[in-house]
């Protein structure tokens, strides 16, 4: 029985060191960093300043050129994704559709 107890230890350490040397160092430190700076979200590629003229304005009023790109609308209290798509426009809405402001991601 302590051999088997012995073994078992030790196929759990060799998995645990195994897992923890799929991540570069410089990586695994950079996960647990939290972004504070948010400026560096604002990124142009996907073009908020498409809509500028459109903010106070209810989000049917947008023209179908922009609504056909990489957007989402986000109303309030939504769920959303947290991947960060420099490309993708999020639009968010009060609970009226009203267009409140644009930011990439």
């Amino acid at each position: 029985m302590t051999q088997a107890f012995t073994t078992l230890r030790l196929l759990c350490a060799m998995g645990l060191i195994t897992m923890s040397a799929c991540i570069p160092l410089d990586q695994q430190e950079s996960e647990n960093e939290v972004k504070t700076d948010l400026t560096d979200f604002d990124d142009p590629n996907c073009g908020p300043e498409r809509i500028e003229d459109f903010i106070g304005k209810h989000v049917s009023t947008l023209p179908k050129d922009i609504t056909d790109g990489h957007i989402r609308i986000i109303p309030p209290n939504s769920a959303v994704t947290m991947d960060y798509i420099p490309t993708r426009l999020n639009i968010s809405t009060d609970a009226d559709g009203i267009i409140l402001k644009a930011y990439c991601g």
